[in-house]
Parts: structure tokens; C-alpha cells; sequence
């Protein structure tokens, strides 16, 4: 008798993925994996297309798959483009693995031209065309350190409600400042090397 019960297991390991930490992101195949068809709907909804809900759920997958696969491509194309544009000796390079905070499983896309500032009368060292980024969560991407310095100083405000421990009530709320997006750097091993001969 003691034997069958060694031999049973205590917990049943859960199948469906849960993200316990920022570098752990979940793949989108995965996530539509565990979405039935009515999420699958909404999810292409979410991306601004009208669904034929007559489509199966394999169809609807592979449609998303193949937008994702698209808005990704052109996004690398746009991200290297900038890349390219700032990068120089007093800006390197830096690649990094992204996250978004504030909004998870979000794309951020947005234009920065820094210190350097748009081309003019007044700045012939601008940028004639402002650097674009599209960043995807859980993505690695290259970019100029000055646009990464500017994405890890990002912050937004959330509120803790505090209590009375006596009554119950309300007392106020404490304003809780938190980063918008972690940017992880990415080291090879010769990096790390590198880093530690230069100690």
C-alpha cells in the first residue's frame, strides 16, 4: 500500500503557460493555443480587422500568425533603419531584449530623435528624417544607447489605496512610480569576457 502511494503523484503539473517573470514571455503561438474562438475574434479585432466568424479557429490562427509575422518583418526593417541612423562613436550600440510594463504583450512604436534634434537653419547636425522604432515584447532588438537611456528613464503612476487599520476606511492613496519598460541588455560570452578582463 505504501508503495502505490510513492508512486502517485501529489500535484498535477498544469498545462497552460503562466508568465511568473518579465524575461519569460509567452510566444503568441502558444497564446492562441489556449484561446477559443470567440477570443480569436476579438483578438483580430483588436488588430483593426473584420472577422468572418464563420472562419475555424485553425484558419483564424494562421491569419494571425501570418499579420504578426508581417508587422514583425516591417518593424525589423524600420528598427535597422534607425538603427543605421544613430548609431556613431559617441552613440553605440546596444541590443537588448524588450518588455513593456505599463502594458504587457503590447507593441510600443514611436519616433525619438534625442539630443541631436531635426534637421534646420539652426541644426545642420539633425536628423533630416526622425528615427522610428517598433518594438514587440519579448523581442531583442539593437538600438543606439541614447535610445535606450531614454526608454529605461520612462516612468508611469499607479496608486496604492492605504486604510485605516482602526475603521476600515479610505485613508488616501500613495502614488507608486514604476518603469514603463525593462530593456534587458544581451550578453554574448565574449562580452562577458571582455567585461571581466577589463577589471
Amino acid at each position: 500500500m505504501d508503495a502505490e502511494l510513492q508512486t502517485q503523484p501529489i500535484l498535477e503539473a498544469d498545462p497552460s503557460p503562466v508568465q511568473s517573470d518579465v524575461s519569460e514571455s509567452v510566444p503568441l503561438k502558444v497564446q492562441l493555443d489556449s484561446m477559443n474562438k470567440n477570443q480569436l475574434v476579438k483578438y483580430m479585432e483588436s488588430l483593426g480587422y473584420n472577422v468572418d466568424r464563420r472562419l475555424s479557429e485553425k484558419t483564424l490562427r494562421e491569419n494571425i500568425l501570418s499579420i504578426d509575422a508581417d508587422r514583425k518583418g516591417s518593424a525589423k526593417k524600420i528598427n535597422e533603419d534607425s538603427f543605421e541612423m544613430t548609431v556613431s562613436e559617441a552613440d553605440p550600440p546596444i541590443e537588448v531584449w524588450f518588455f513593456n510594463l505599463e502594458s504587457p504583450n503590447t507593441d510600443v512604436e514611436f519616433a525619438y530623435s534625442g539630443n541631436r534634434g531635426m534637421f534646420g537653419p539652426v541644426n545642420k547636425n539633425g536628423y533630416k528624417k526622425c528615427p522610428v522604432y517598433h518594438l514587440f515584447p519579448g523581442e531583442a532588438v539593437k538600438l543606439a544607447y541614447s535610445v535606450y537611456e531614454h526608454l529605461i528613464g520612462l516612468t508611469y503612476v499607479t496608486h496604492k489605496t492605504v486604510f485605516d487599520p482602526q475603521t476600515g476606511m479610505i485613508q488616501g492613496n500613495i502614488p507608486i512610480i514604476k518603469p514603463r519598460f525593462i530593456l534587458q541588455p544581451v550578453f554574448s560570452k565574449e562580452d562577458i569576457m571582455n567585461i571581466n578582463k577589463n577589471r
